[in-house]
């Protein structure tokens, strides 16, 4: 395997943490997250690495997350997968607290304090993955608002001490803010299982009028609006990191797949053994999914690289980073559906470190904002130079049902 192009992800996690998960990951089929796995992570002080150094965090970048996360992705997808949506809500109050310099640095500075670990609970049934409207209802009281409503999937959620989410307060105005677990009014409903994000503990998290205190929300704006770049921002943080942890579990399967074919032998006409890694058709079709597979991670690495030569998040190159995961989406599950096939039979095992991989690998086109979405956001800028995803109004089928042409 080619030499890797990502930031040396030991500085913010040992090799020998990095090991572990891997030994524990080879060890069975996980249906959660091992214990162990998650104390050594705590022991590191891995949840806070992303925050700045001001507060109490490691202060690693977009590029050095990435790398920890691609790394993570290697060595233990559903840890990874989970994680990042962990790493996704402190970027965005990371990027918030930089573009404001408001109070939102005393929420930092609690989670490293006490290494908390900060649920994702953005995505919601019938939402699209739209991040700048809500189907939550947040009615307003003295001190604060009660929230109603169920956010699905939710990593980690049953054991993060903080859930970061939206909620519109009416049809006009969103809120996001930071909801205790421990609070009143909020349960963790398991499951379901999903095809990819195995053992990821994602679950939902169902919200009967919870109390989110006002000194809790860090973000106030119009439904369907970012003026202040801060939810571009955080897809931001979500597409490169995301994509990082894919690209992880795609190396994954290039790594097994070549040694399975090293050490995988066929007979020849004079009676003696072959490795198939020396058939020329199986080394072209190898070096066709790892072409694909390097120029994502060279151009994963290096827009990292780039843009953590800034402080604050560059949100106009947001249509890149879409790009990024929808080529990820596009082209890794094909990457590792081809090294199955050429791997043959093995792959049907469900033990099997590849078969995993092939069922990791799926989640990546179910992320929001989803392909379909995606084209449709990166069509619009590329015609009309706007960026919008605000999925609430659809023009396309507006215009559909009104003209009948399709």
């Amino acid at each position: 395997m080619a030499k890797s192009m990502w930031n040396a992800s030991e500085t913010y996690l040992p090799r020998a943490v990095f090991e572990q998960l891997r030994e524990s990951s080879l060890e069975k089929e996980h249906t959660s997250i091992p214990e162990e796995c998650m104390t050594a992570l705590t022991d590191c002080n891995y949840f806070a690495f992303a925050i700045p150094k001001q507060f109490g965090g490691q202060g690693a970048s977009i590029a050095d997350v990435c790398s920890v996360q691609h790394e993570l992705g290697y060595v233990f997808p559903s840890i990874a997968i989970a994680t990042t949506m962990h790493i996704f809500t402190i970027g965005m109050i990371v990027e918030h607290w930089k573009r404001t310099r408001d109070l939102s640095w005393m929420l930092l500075q609690a989670i490293a304090q006490q290494n908390s670990i900060v649920a994702s609970a953005f995505a919601e049934p019938n939402l699209g993955g739209c991040l700048v409207r809500s189907n939550t209802k947040a009615a307003q009281v003295d001190d604060g608002y009660l929230l109603t409503g169920r956010k699905v999937p939710c990593s980690l959620i049953g054991r993060a001490q903080f859930a970061c989410l939206h909620a519109q307060i009416d049809q006009e105005t969103l809120i996001v803010g930071l909801l205790p677990t421990a609070s009143t009014g909020l349960s963790v409903q398991k499951g379901p299982e999903f095809m990819g994000m195995r053992a990821s503990e994602s679950d939902a998290l169902v919200l009967d009028g919870c109390l989110l205190p006002t000194r809790l929300v860090m973000h106030k704006t119009k439904a369907g609006n970012d003026d202040s770049g801060i939810f571009k921002a955080s897809l931001m943080w979500f597409c490169l990191s995301a994509s990082a942890v894919y690209l992880g579990i795609a190396r994954r399967a290039l790594e097994y797949a070549s040694q399975h074919m090293q050490h995988s032998t066929i007979p020849t006409s004079s009676g003696l053994t072959r490795s198939r890694s020396e058939l020329p058709h199986l080394q072209t079709r190898f070096g066709e999914v790892y072409a694909k597979y390097l120029n994502l991670e060279t151009t994963a690495s290096l827009f990292a690289q780039l843009l953590a030569k800034d402080d604050v998040l560059n949100v106009t190159a947001l249509p890149q980073a879409l790009a990024l995961k929808q080529s990820c989406c596009r082209e890794l599950p094909g990457i590792v559906t081809t090294l199955a096939e050429l791997c043959g039979g093995v792959s049907y095992l469900t033990s099997n470190p590849l078969n995993q991989s092939l069922r990791d690998i799926l989640a990546v086109q179910y992320h929001p904002p989803t392909p379909l979405w995606v084209d449709r956001i990166l069509g619009q800028a590329a015609m009309s130079g706007t960026l919008d995803f605000d999925f609430a109004l659809d023009p396309i089928r507006q215009e559909t049902n009104s003209s009948g042409d399709l």
